[in-house]
């Protein structure tokens, strides 16, 4: 699940399968109102960078507070009022701001996914599926999946999440995971 929880990708066969909600047309659409927001973000607020993987998203915009360019909290907000001034959803992550007119955030967009990959029932799914997050951008899967996990540089979110994730790892990032993991995979012998 990517571009918090619009676009799926999954493995089929040597490649990947790609999907959306909407048709293509419905889709065109919502990146069309992306690209116009760009350019009014962009007029508005020059100082504000894109993030470098923009041209990979497809349902969502992401301009770089944290990651390579670091962005006064006043502006961050000044960039979250005016994407919400024209219509927009806003995410934060750990070093991103995202803008979509997608319908899913990262729980709905889980949920839908295993019940259209693998039919579960999606009141089961919360149940049956685990989630593991790092950022603010999570905090819908940490309050709807029962079991949750963050990496350790959730805890700088902490005030932003109503729930936060019922275990985290001592470490950040990918060794985090990794923690998590083998947490997972010992508890099964």
């Amino acid at each position: 699940m990517t571009e918090n929880g619009a676009v799926h990708v999954v493995r089929e066969g040597k490649g990947v399968a790609v999907s959306f909600d909407g048709d293509a047309a419905a889709v065109a659409e919502r990146r069309a109102r992306l690209d116009e927001l760009v350019r009014v973000v962009a007029k508005a607020m020059p100082s504000v960078k894109l993030a470098d993987d923009n041209h990979a998203r497809r349902s969502d915009v992401a301009w770089d507070i944290g990651e390579r360019e670091r962005v006064e909290p006043a502006a961050i907000a000044e960039l979250a009022g005016l994407v919400v001034a024209k219509g927009a959803r806003t995410t934060r992550s750990s070093v991103h701001l995202h803008a979509t007119y997608e319908r899913d955030d990262k729980a709905s967009g889980a949920i839908r996914f295993v019940h259209g990959r693998f039919g579960d029932d999606e009141g089961a799914a919360l149940h049956r599926w685990a989630f593991v997050g790092d950022s603010g951008n999570d905090a819908a899967c940490f309050a709807a999946f029962k079991t949750t996990f963050g990496v350790e540089n959730v805890r700088a979110y902490a005030r932003v999440l109503s729930v936060p994730p019922r275990w985290v790892a001592p470490s950040k990032r990918g060794a985090g995971f990794a923690e998590i993991a083998k947490a997972i995979v010992s508890s099964r012998w």
